[in-house]
């Protein structure tokens, strides 16, 4: 444990969205959203930490124009959403992006393409979500996702590959994922026990945390961090103080300072409201 109490000055929280965030209806519950309100009012920097694209953070984001960075992608875009500049990128290569998604052939998983700001789906997966595990993103990829026919036809777009997603079937499935994935040099993280992320080599959480404060001004040593599950655990690691929540998987529990609440009880007011505030 990096502190045994909360009389340690902190200036900024990065909070993970899904099952963090957002509740399990993917809301973001009356009383976090007042919390988050009120730190930001009061001058701390309170930021959205999240395997999103910007279009699939875009209605969450409305509701705080407060707000002045957000880190996408699981740490390969951080962004200043006052003036829109990128802050951090770091993208997949088109021969790399191609590899990726060969190497998940023959096995019964869902790709999910972040390309440019924007999220690409093969359109026969519509409607069949459930047999992923991902129902819950239904509604949000009928928002805003794009659908194609194969997702290699991204590639064509022009757009700059940020990350891969895949949705797996199977525990068999995501452990046969890993293994097509070990010998490209990208970095692996898992977002949801379903759920592999595919990001450039060297890309997470907490470097994104570690450039997120620098940009702002903010030592590392002032961050809270909080999250549940494997893509969050670097920044766990890298913030002053980090913060699972009740719902959190172990290993990120294990890599954190102090629990709170889960996602449906307010665990991320209860972090601002307790280290923060």
């Amino acid at each position: 444990m990096k502190h045994s109490e909360n009389r340690r000055k902190f200036r900024l929280l990065a909070a993970d969205m899904d099952g963090t965030v957002l509740n399990g209806e993917k809301r973001i519950s009356p009383r976090t959203k007042q919390t988050i309100e009120t730190a930001l009012a009061a001058g701390k920097e309170v930021v959205f930490a999240t395997g999103r694209c910007p279009s699939e953070m875009r209605a969450y984001l409305a509701a705080f124009p407060a707000m002045r960075y957000a880190m996408c992608l699981s740490g390969a875009l951080v962004l200043n959403l006052r003036s829109g500049e990128i802050l951090k990128e770091t993208v997949l290569s088109p021969v790399l992006a191609e590899q990726v998604l060969a190497a998940a052939e023959g096995l019964d998983v869902m790709a999910v393409v972040y390309a440019g700001n924007d999220v690409y789906l093969e359109r026969r997966r519509r409607g069949n979500l459930a047999h992923f595990w991902c129902g819950c993103y239904a509604a949000l990829y009928d928002d805003c996702g794009n659908w194609v026919e194969r997702s290699a036809d991204v590639l064509s777009l022009g757009e700059r590959i940020r990350k891969i997603n895949f949705f797996c079937h199977t525990e068999e499935d995501y452990r046969g994922l890993e293994q097509q994935m070990a010998h490209l040099p990208v970095s692996l993280a898992q977002g949801s026990y379903n759920n592999c992320e595919v990001s450039p080599l060297g890309v997470d959480k907490g470097k994104g945390l570690e450039r997120l404060c620098r940009v702002a001004g903010i030592p590392v040593a002032e961050s809270i961090a909080v999250g549940d599950s494997g893509n969050d655990i670097a920044m766990l690691c890298m913030a002053g103080l980090s913060v699972a929540m009740e719902n959190a998987t172990p290993e990120a529990k294990a890599a954190a300072d102090v629990t709170v609440s889960d996602c449906d009880h307010d665990g991320v007011a209860e972090a601002i409201e307790t280290y923060l505030l």
